[in-house]
């Protein structure tokens, strides 16, 4: 059994910091899980009935099923976690070479004009999105793959550099994972606030 866990993060960061913002995330999750794994439950009858229709899955029933187990499954996670944080199982530990990929050291300085050279450029810099890579593509177009919405400050952790920690903390199985939830938190970021 597994007493304590380490949890690595840069030196910037307390762990007071670290784990006020776990126990956060998992109060926030757990009523979240519970409610979208009731009404999944209470569409299973519902899509039941369409094993009523002959020759096709019922594909409906199935897919209400899913989300139901995975409702629980996060929500039985987030208690999991509550759990360890309330027995004081985690320990947060700070890490040099993390730290300088986040202050910037590690990461390739790159030269984005100022507002006294966006003028003199052809493209027009939109605020929130890189000029790095921009085309002439309207905003709508542009995705995360073509390298936008990328947000300049902060200054975020690049695929580069997702590869790079992977290496060094010899993580290679979870480079995929780290690498969609940069994808997932840019997109998130690069939302225009209400």
């Amino acid at each position: 059994m597994v007493s304590k866990v380490d949890i690595v993060t840069p030196a910037l960061l307390g762990s007071s910091e670290v784990i006020g913002e776990l126990r956060r995330l998992a109060q926030r999750q757990i009523p979240y899980h519970g409610k979208w794994m009731k009404l999944s439950c209470y569409m299973l009858p519902v899509s039941s009935l369409f094993t009523l229709v002959p020759v096709v899955p019922n594909f409906p029933f199935f897919y209400n099923l899913f989300r139901v187990y995975s409702h629980y499954k996060a929500r039985h996670g987030a208690q999991h976690l509550l759990h360890l944080l309330d027995s004081g199982s985690f320990e947060v530990v700070a890490d040099s070479e993390l730290s300088q990929w986040y202050q910037g050291a590690m990461l390739p300085q790159v030269s984005t004009p100022d507002a006294s050279t966006v003028g003199s450029d052809s493209r027009v810099r939109t605020p929130g999105y890189s000029s790095i890579g921009q085309s002439e593509a309207s905003d709508d177009e542009r995705t995360l793959e073509d390298g936008c919405p990328l947000l300049e400050d902060p200054v975020l952790v690049t695929d580069n550099d997702v590869s790079r920690m992977a290496a060094y903390f010899q993580l290679p199985a979870f480079e995929p994972a780290i690498r969609r939830a940069r994808h997932q938190i840019v997109a998130d970021l690069s939302k225009p606030a209400n």
